[in-house]
Parts: C-alpha cells; structure tokens; sequence
C-alpha cells in the first residue's frame, strides 16, 4: 500500500510538470493529494509496529501531539490573520 501511494504521488507529480493548461495541472494535483493522503496512516501503523504491545499506546501519543499543535498553530494563523504557507480554508 505504502509503494503504490508513493508511486502514485510521484508520477503524477512528475507529470504535473509537463501539464499542458491549468484543467490538467489542477486534476494532477488532485490525484497528488490522493497519494499523499495515505502516507501518514501507513507511517502511523509502521511506526506503532515496531514497538512491542505493551507500548504501542504510547507510541501513539507523540503523534497525536505534533497533530494537534499543527492544527493549533493553523488555526491562530488563520484567526489572526498571520501569513501562512498554507490557505486559510477550512
């Protein structure tokens, strides 16, 4: 699962640089975000696999942390009206 969305997302990254008008660009980026929506699941689940059962719990919680302050920081951006890499869309 974790080759087939890292394929996915590369070629059709690649191939957004070849995009002849903006219809294709946008669908490319589309099925880029697609690909890149699966990474970080199958980077959860490997990262919990490689501790034992008595500590995949805790694993979990780093995770769970850096999320939440992303959206945190996010979100004072947008409220405030601080410039950000990323859009302020909901």
């Amino acid at each position: 699962m974790l080759f087939l969305t890292c394929l996915v997302m590369s070629l059709s990254t690649f191939l957004t640089a070849f995009s002849s008008n903006i219809w294709i660009y946008s669908i490319l980026r589309f099925i880029t975000g697609f690909g890149r929506a699966t990474i970080g699941t199958s980077a959860l689940v490997l990262s919990t696999e490689l501790v034992g059962r008595r500590w995949r719990g805790q694993g979990f919680y780093p995770y769970q942390l850096l999320h939440t302050l992303k959206e945190l920081i996010h979100g004072e951006h947008c409220l405030f009206g601080l410039p950000s890499p990323h859009s302020c869309i909901a």
